[in-house]
């Protein structure tokens, strides 16, 4: 039989590494309310804890950062991420405390702070269980893991898998790979546990001999075999740390005055009206979807009218925005906030199946009025974009983004009504393709769902899309009840009806 050779990668030096600045703000914020990533997954079937834990163990040893703890250097300061090596996966805290949680007579619900109680009611209980865990928060206390995991049992034999992601630790993109691997990792633990249930009880010397078989592939995508196993050391900087020489350097003088113009732009931003300002927040979700067809035809416009997808989604929450508010002919200043996944820009090259942060944000001022049409702000949002990438903001502007996140955590009267609101949207500069392969299928894969908290530091609204099975998916988040679900739904319906284009 010809051995299998599987890759295991592991990080250059697991010892202690010190924070950037990037992942040190999103401990701030994280503790704020933003910056809890979820991934879940929903399967039409239950699995055995057995093939849970094993899953998770050989997913911990390929990605280190998920093994990390956050912790304080001695003086106090300064944070380190602590990681495990991938030899002591097998006794990871976070496969050890994998329970499976019985959620089927669960169905309290907490007093509803947008007054919407049919809306609520009415959600499915998975995307309900999601947003409870999108709303508990990482310990304060250090040191803490960065990464968990949860397994619900939902009625009708069906399952939830739930993986949270502190920010620090891993953006919005590193949920794609995570995500696939995992699936890959469940089936082959599946399908070796129904091989094992098949064996004849009297065949006991063959069932010897194919267990021996199942534990040594098992062994080796776990990367417990030496010999059978390639090991790839790689780097997993800071983001700060991996910026080309060059391209992020900027005169003291010059960071001084960009922070200033920030904050002094920032003040003739518009923002939604808020509704409850006093109260406790959480994060909300809205879940939509455009068909494959209409998928379709929104590239096929954004080619024509020579838009990126990313401002046509970002043109349509704007135009949605003016709208709502009836700003007319004067139009308001609308700030927003783009994510820009840097792997692909940074020296050494990160590559996409590797976990960690490494997103870069670029803040921009956009004028709309009621009376430009769809296209014209698509065009506007993509040449901004365009024109902010050629200058290298992302790179430029990093550390003047950062100094204002900070003052907005530390100062929340700096922002509108103490709202914590910096901008009026933020989403990401590109689609994340969520392709889980034939595994899904087989593992009866009914639907998953990646979103971040926003109920801290952040946007009015949070926009998270993707593209499966040929359908745009989208993710609103938002806080609540700063703002409420039917307003809120309003303006998600006027999203859609500009991006279903005729």
């Amino acid at each position: 039989m010809a051995t299998t050779t599987t890759t295991v990668v592991r990080e250059k030096n697991t010892a202690d590494r010190e924070l950037g600045n990037s992942e040190t703000n999103w401990i701030a914020a994280v503790e704020t309310g933003t910056g809890i990533t979820l991934l879940g997954l929903l399967f039409a079937r239950r699995f055995t804890r057995s093939s849970l834990t094993t899953s998770l163990r050989q997913l911990l040893a390929s990605h280190p950062r998920l093994r990390s703890n956050i912790s304080k250097q001695l003086n106090g300061k300064n944070f380190l991420f602590t990681t495990r090596t991938a030899d002591h996966a097998a006794e990871d805290p976070v496969v050890s405390q994998i329970s499976l949680i019985s959620s089927a007579a669960d169905d309290d619900e907490e007093e509803l702070e947008d007054d919407d109680e049919s809306e609520e009611a009415s959600k499915e209980k998975w995307l309900k269980l999601l947003e409870d865990e999108m709303n508990t928060p990482f310990p304060k206390e250090k040191p803490f893991a960065v990464f968990d995991m949860k397994v619900y049992e939902l009625p009708e034999n069906s399952s939830l898998v739930v993986f949270r992601f502190h920010s620090a630790a891993a953006d919005v993109a590193s949920t794609s790979p995570v995500a696939r691997q995992f699936v890959d990792l469940l089936y082959r633990q599946v399908q070796l546990e129904e091989q094992e249930q098949e064996q004849d009880a009297t065949a006991q010397e063959k069932k010897k001999q194919t267990t021996c078989v199942s534990s040594e592939s098992a062994a080796a995508e776990g990367g417990q075999q030496e010999e059978e196993e390639e090991v790839e050391d790689i780097e997993l900087p800071a983001l700060e740390k991996a910026i080309p020489q060059g391209q992020a350097q900027k005169p003291i003088w010059a960071h001084g005055v960009d922070t200033l113009g920030y904050g002094l732009v920032s003040r003739k931003h518009a923002y939604l009206p808020f509704d409850h300002t006093n109260k406790p927040r959480k994060s909300r979700l809205i879940r939509a979807s455009l068909s494959p067809k209409a998928t379709d035809d929104l590239l096929q416009a954004c080619k024509k009218n020579n838009s990126l997808l990313y401002g046509a989604i970002e043109a349509a929450g704007l135009k949605a925005a003016a709208d709502m508010k009836k700003v007319g002919k004067r139009g308001e200043h609308y700030g927003t906030v783009v994510l820009l996944n840097c792997r692909n820009l940074l020296e050494p090259r990160i590559l996409e199946s590797h976990v960690g942060f490494y997103h870069a944000a670029m803040m921009k001022t956009i004028h709309v009025s009621e009376t430009e049409s769809f296209w014209e702000v698509a065009m506007k949002c993509t040449t901004k974009y365009n024109e902010a990438i050629k200058a290298k903001k992302h790179f430029m502007d990093m550390g003047d983004l950062n100094a204002l996140m900070v003052q907005g955590m530390r100062f929340p009267n700096l922002t509108p009504s103490g709202s914590l609101r910096s901008t009026l949207l933020s989403l990401t500069a590109e689609p994340s393709y969520q392709d889980l392969g034939p595994s899904a299928v087989h593992l009866n894969l009914t639907d998953h769902l990646v979103c971040t908290s926003n109920h801290g530091i952040g946007s009015c609204l949070a926009i998270f899309y993707f593209i499966s099975d040929a359908k745009l998916e989208f993710s609103f988040i938002y806080a609540s009840p700063l703002f409420t679900r039917p307003k809120m739904q309003d303006l998600v319906n006027s999203i859609l009806s500009y991006l279903t284009v005729e």
